[in-house]
């Protein structure tokens, strides 16, 4: 994978959010921010799953919710400052635990035409 110049700053700037889809529409030819604004989209729908978990009212889910939403809260930080690392880096090494998934399945392929 050949970087265009600029390029590590695109993908790190893909991991904010409205960015990461605008980037995928403007700079799609550029493998490495594709690479990186694919799996922000995939970090930060983790994100909002932890909020859509700690929003859950009732008595059984005050029990249940607090540890799956630290636990993704947890997650998301780790995947979303190892990315912004990796994209500064010029690195395109898929995130632990679906990041390969994410790459294998080809998920907004036709745009990086």
């Amino acid at each position: 994978m050949k970087p265009i110049p600029n390029s590590k700053i695109w993908a790190a700037v893909s991991y904010l959010p409205p960015f990461f889809a605008l980037l995928l529409f403007f700079k799609g030819k550029d493998s490495l921010v594709f690479f990186h604004a694919r799996q922000a989209i995939w970090i930060w729908l983790l994100f909002v799953l932890a909020l859509i978990i700690i929003l859950l009212p009732g008595q059984f889910f005050a029990l249940v919710k607090w540890p799956i939403s630290i636990t993704a809260a947890m997650l998301f930080i780790y995947l979303f400052i190892n990315g912004i690392v990796d994209a500064l880096q010029g690195k395109a090494n898929p995130l632990p635990p679906f990041g390969e998934n994410i790459q294998r399945k080809g998920f907004f392929q036709s745009l990086h035409k």
